[in-house]
């Protein structure tokens, strides 16, 4: 008998970069025998899709009605990327008792510059968390390198870039009045890039913003619009000469 397959992260809204990598992901699978479990989005009818709120201990429920034996591939940030401690213990003991398969997909191409600074209790939380995982997705060659020779991981990687294809649905559908008045100036533009995620440092915004503004200096014609999930910070790139539209979780 096959496993149950889970998909357990963030669907949108708000719109960042997981949760808009998970919701097309599952726009392809939908049609196969595969559940989700989504810390963030709306509640949605399909029974396939259970949301919880996983500040609350939603986790707790869900792992006891569906979590035994299952194959879960974990999209979140709590586990390994960020060490929560108290979401990780519950799911290292979740995971003994229940015997599920953990399938870590990784997407933070930060971890690795990042982890140096992690307090000595952090480290210790994300090797236990390392230790515990049975396979791992990645979505670039970097983080397989450091894995491997920082980490010393010898258990199945498997990189799978993150760009997929967006599911015919997707493109028929029609933005909400709200996010077309934010959008409307973006919109106007022939040439356009936009930028999803958490408005921090470390995730390299900033970098972004240099590089529109130069080519902004050979056309006119691009525009550019930044989306953050949660910690809006205009200041990073405000008051430095870049033309920008800065907008919250409704994009």
């Amino acid at each position: 008998m096959s496993k149950r397959v889970i998909l357990f992260g963030p669907l949108p809204p708000p719109y960042g970069g997981v949760s808009v990598l998970l919701s097309t992901l599952w726009g392809h699978v939908k049609t196969a025998p595969v559940l989700v479990w989504a810390y963030f989005g709306q509640e949605s009818t399909d029974p396939r899709i259970t949301r919880f709120n996983h500040r609350r201990f939603g986790i707790i429920k869900a792992l006891a009605k569906q979590g035994y034996k299952s194959r879960i591939v974990d999209f979140t940030h709590f586990h390994l990327e960020y060490p929560h401690p108290i979401l990780l213990p519950i799911w290292l003991v979740a995971k003994r008792l229940l015997g599920f398969e953990w399938v870590k997909h990784m997407c933070d191409g930060s971890l690795p510059e990042r982890y140096p600074g992690f307090t000595p209790a952090q480290k210790r939380r994300f090797k236990k968390a390392i230790a515990a995982i049975d396979e791992f997705i990645l979505v670039n060659e970097t983080l397989r390198d450091w894995l491997t020779s920082e980490v010393t991981i010898t258990r199945k990687m498997t990189v799978i870039p993150s760009l997929l294809n967006i599911p015919p649905e997707a493109q028929e559908m029609n933005l909400d009045a709200g996010t077309e008045r934010i959008l409307e100036n973006f919109l106007k533009r022939e040439k356009r890039i936009c930028s999803i995620g958490t408005f921090i440092p470390a995730y390299g915004f900033e970098h972004v913003a240099i590089t529109v503004e130069r080519l902004r200096t050979e056309t006119q014609e691009i525009s550019e619009c930044y989306s953050s999930t949660e910690h809006l910070q205009p200041t990073l790139l405000t008051g430095k000469g870049f033309w920008l539209v800065a907008i919250g979780s409704q994009c």
